[in-house]
C-alpha cells in the first residue's frame, strides 16, 4: 500500500486519490453458505460481529458466494501451485536432506511440477469465466463479511490432517488474490475457552482505506478492547486513522468550496462522500461576502 516495488513482477502503484471510505450506509454482504466443517460456536461470534455492522448503519444484503468458493478450489486444484515449485525448484535441484524438509509442505510445492502450458490456459479460462460470475454479484455491493478462518484446530489435527485442516482455514482467503479483491481481517471476540475469533471484511481491489474506515467504525463500538487473550484492557479513544494518509494528489483532483447543506454533518454533505471528496479544512469568508436566502419550496432552505 505504500508504494510501487520494482523488485515485484506483480506490484502496481496504488492509484491516486483511492476510496476512503464506503458512504455512510454501506451495502454489506452477510453470505448465506457460509462453511463451518461442524464448528459450533464460532458461528456465534460471527453472528454477534453481522450484529454490531447492523448496528452502525450498513445495508446488510443476503448473498450466496458460490462462485467465490469456486474460485477458492482453483488455488489448489489447479496450475497456480506451480508457481511455488518455480521459487523453489534452484533449491530442491541441490536435494536437500528429506529430515530437514516438511513433507506435507514439499507433495505440495513438487506437485506443481508437472503442469504443462495447456492446463495453466485451461484453468486461467476457468477463472475469468468464474470472475464475471463475481463481477455480476458484486456489482453495487461495498464489502463482505466473512470469518477469518472457520476453525480453531489443535496442533494435534493439524498434524493428522495437514492439508485437509489448512484447506478449511483458507476457505475464505483463498479467493481473494485470485478475484483480486482487498481484505482486512479484525478481531471479533474471544469463545468460551478464550480462543480467538476474527472476521474478514472484503472488498474491490484498492480499496483498502476505506476498508480501514469500516473497521474503524465496527471497533469503536467498544469503548474498551484487550490486548491479545489478556485480561488488560486499553482504550479505543485514541484508536483513530492517519488523516493524512494516503496524502491528496493535487493534480487529480478538483479543488471545491462548499456552504449550506453539504457542509460537514448536515443534510446534503452525503453527495460529496459518494464522489470520495475529501475534506481539507474548514475555513471562514471575508466580511464582504453575503449568502441570499431564495425563496423556500421544500424542508431545507436553500442559499
Amino acid at each position: 500500500m505504500a508504494q510501487e516495488d520494482d523488485n515485484d513482477e506483480y506490484s502496481r502503484p496504488m492509484p491516486g486519490n483511492p476510496l476512503l471510505k464506503f458512504p455512510k450506509k454501506p451495502k454489506v454482504v452477510v453470505p448465506t453458505n457460509l462453511l463451518w466443517y461442524g464448528e459450533e460456536e464460532n458461528p456465534k461470534l460471527y453472528n454477534q460481529a453481522v450484529d454490531v455492522f447492523d448496528k452502525i448503519g450498513c445495508e446488510l444484503v443476503s448473498l450466496n458466494i458460490e462462485p467465490l468458493l469456486e474460485l477458492a478450489k482453483c488455488l489448489y486444484e489447479g496450475p497456480w501451485v506451480a508457481e511455488r515449485y518455480v521459487a523453489c525448484k534452484d533449491f530442491l535441484a541441490t536435494n536437500p536432506p528429506e529430515k530437514d524438509l516438511d513433507p506435507t509442505v514439499t507433495k505440495i510445492i513438487k506437485g506443481g511440477e508437472h503442469y504443462t502450458a495447456a492446463t495453466a490456459f485451461e484453468f486461467e479460462y476457468k477463472r475469468q469465466k468464474i470472475l464475471k460470475k463475481i463481477n455480476k454479484l458484486l456489482d453495487g455491493i461495498d464489502a463482505i463479511i466473512v470469518p477469518t478462518a472457520p476453525l480453531n484446530p489443535t496442533i494435534e489435527q493439524v498434524t493428522n490432517e495437514p492439508i485437509k485442516i489448512n484447506s478449511y482455514q483458507g476457505t475464505y482467503t483463498n479467493f481473494v488474490n485470485l478475484a483480486d479483491m482487498s481484505a482486512l481481517a479484525i478481531p471479533a471476540g474471544f469463545r468460551s475457552d478464550g480462543l480467538p475469533f476474527g472476521i474478514t471484511l472484503l472488498s474491490h481491489k484498492f480499496n483498502d482505506y476505506a476498508l480501514l474506515e469500516l473497521a474503524s467504525r465496527y471497533l469503536k463500538t467498544k469503548p474498551l478492547r484487550t490486548t491479545g487473550n489478556s485480561n488488560k484492557q486499553v482504550s479505543t479513544i485514541h484508536d483513530e486513522l492517519y488523516s493524512n494518509i494516503p496524502k491528496p494528489i493535487p493534480g487529480n483532483s478538483v479543488k471545491l468550496a462548499v456552504v449550506g447543506a453539504h457542509l460537514q454533518g448536515f443534510e446534503l454533505h452525503w453527495q460529496l462522500e459518494k464522489v470520495d471528496a475529501r475534506f481539507i479544512q474548514s475555513t471562514t469568508t471575508s466580511s464582504n461576502y453575503k449568502l441570499y436566502a431564495l425563496p423556500k419550496t421544500g424542508p431545507v432552505a436553500k442559499p
